[in-house]
């Protein structure tokens, strides 16, 4: 019988500062390759001969990957060790960046999304589990503040680093900053990550198949609606195809005691509310922020890269901001009263990109996509919080499983909702999609599911989380 590592923290010759380091260092890559891409967007399409909406498939591909390989990576961790699967990840995101720099047509350039996605997937998993196993838990808190805020960072410079790249360079270059980046990380983590490896438990085979199986036939058949790019029959065969695989390993699910993706969870009301929020918020987000706003910016508006991620880094900035404010808001108004009035605020700074014009001032576009990001960071960090309030200690490994899978599912649907909305929009005005006034319809439509979340915020009880939290709502005297 193979033996286990002793989960204890790191001795004085493995330090911790430098495996935070390398931690950190994996997610600003991650981070900063997620944000450059909306920025050359148009340009990649140039390149490839393809219909700029149907880059979609570009985040589409990344976020359902990622989604289908988070269920495993804490098993695989298990199976072949910490340091074996973080670097293996770390490898494999890097040659498939070379693939994307490299690609001679649109379908490999895919392909090597995708397998950055089920690699990027392994990464923060992987990481945390190494940071919570090297540790006192005493130190979990500044730890994970340490690794966080440079993958923060990385989606703050993002922009303005790939419109720089993209406008005086080439969008490959996008994908080549990441060989030197990941060479260096890999080389410093063969040393220093630890050789952790549990007990993992037996691998559900025919649970991960039909997961992975039915997300991919969703994913990719919700994406393709409407776009022309596959025939209608396509399209209803992949969807009902992803319906009927992800019901058969939910009900085969039931019978389990402890399944990956365990509906069971949604019993618990902040949980519930949390996941379907944060669900639509992220997915309304992405579809904005990802999707819609850079294409404006430079189809529409006629902005180079390098101007677009000048504007759009703020709403990025925003995050960062929200980062010092969310523990004492939470504390002020609870997550009812913050949740609710920062959902108006979201959904209404959504809305106003529709009066974005290319006259329109750059300091007013940067202040609104400032508040807009401080608010959409809010409301993230908000219901990710909420979700575990009344968690049992026993289920959080499920729960948090379940999140992750939801947040890059939002992701993808997100995207490709925008882009099915401005398709719409074109075939409902019979304008071709270069025309301002789509872009605007679009935003309007878009932020609509964001402010529906506000009935489902407001169903909750004023105290809800207050363990949490830390507020206190006052007590109703009955004279």
């Amino acid at each position: 019988m193979r033996k286990t590592a002793s989960l204890t923290p790191l001795s004085a010759n493995r330090p911790l500062f430098i495996l935070q380091i390398i931690i950190a260092a994996a997610l600003f890559m991650e981070g900063i390759d997620a944000s450059m891409l909306s920025t050359a967007l148009p340009a990649i399409a140039a390149s490839f001969q393809v219909d700029v909406i149907q880059l979609k498939l570009a985040f589409v591909a990344y976020f359902l990957a990622m989604a289908i390989a988070i269920p495993i990576s804490g098993w695989c961790a298990d199976r072949f060790g910490a340091r074996t699967i973080f670097c293996s990840a770390l490898t494999i995101f890097t040659l498939a960046s070379i693939a994307c720099a490299c690609a001679p047509n649109f379908y490999i350039f895919l392909v090597g999304r995708s397998l950055q996605g089920v690699s990027g997937a392994l990464v923060f998993p992987v990481g945390r589990l190494i940071l919570v196993r090297s540790m006192p838990k005493s130190e979990f808190i500044r730890a994970f503040s340490n690794v966080t805020i440079p993958a923060t960072i990385g989606i703050i410079v993002g922009p303005m680093l790939g419109g720089f790249l993209t406008t005086y360079m080439h969008w490959s270059w996008l994908f080549w900053i990441n060989l030197p980046i990941g060479i260096a990380i890999i080389a410093v983590g063969l040393k220093y990550v630890p050789k952790f490896r549990g007990a993992p438990p037996a691998f559900d085979l025919i649970g991960f198949l039909l997961s992975g199986f039915g997300l991919a036939a969703l994913g990719y058949g919700f994406s393709a609606l409407g776009d022309r790019s596959l025939p209608a029959h396509t399209v209803a065969l992949l969807t009902m195809s992803g319906v009927v695989l992800m019901l058969v390993y939910f009900w085969r699910a039931r019978k389990m005691v402890a399944p990956a993706l365990d509906l069971r969870l949604f019993s618990i009301k902040t949980y519930r509310i949390g996941i379907v929020c944060g669900f639509i918020i992220r997915a309304v987000g992405a579809g904005t922020f990802f999707f819609l706003l850079p294409m404006m910016l430079q189809v529409g508006f006629g902005f180079t890269p390098l101007q677009s991620g000048s504007v759009t880094f703020a709403s990025a900035a925003g995050f960062l901001a929200a980062k010092c404010l969310i523990q004492k808001i939470l504390r002020r108004f609870g997550f009812r009263r913050a949740l609710s009035i920062n959902a108006i605020i979201g959904s209404l700074c959504i809305g106003m990109l529709a009066l974005f014009l290319p006259t329109t001032p750059r300091i007013v576009m940067i202040a609104l996509l400032f508040v807009a990001g401080l608010s959409r960071c809010l409301q993230y960090m908000a219901l990710d919080i909420m979700s575990y309030a009344d968690m049992p200690p026993s289920a959080v490994s499920r729960a948090s499983t379940m999140a992750n899978v939801s947040k890059q599912l939002a992701m993808a649907g997100g995207v490709a909702f925008a882009a099915w909305v401005l398709e719409r929009v074109e075939a409902t005005r019979q304008v071709f999609y270069v025309d301002i006034t789509n872009f605007h319809i679009a935003f309007i439509l878009v932020a609509i599911p964001a402010m529906a979340t506000l009935f489902m915020l407001l169903r909750m009880a004023p105290d809800a989380g207050k363990e949490v939290s830390g507020h206190q709502p006052p007590v109703r005297r009955c004279d």
